[in-house]
């Protein structure tokens, strides 16, 4: 039986919807470090 692998990834967060429109230029353009999110508050 094997351990689970225990993987991180970094990631680039986008705070608020109005960011939205920059965070998707910038994945396109690069400027973002592994994942991109964008988190919207509720």
């Amino acid at each position: 039986m094997r351990a689970p692998i225990n993987r991180q990834c970094a990631e680039t967060i986008a705070e608020g919807l109005e960011q939205a429109p920059t965070a998707l230029r910038g994945l396109f353009e690069g400027n973002n470090l592994g994942k991109q999110r964008v988190r919207i508050a509720t």
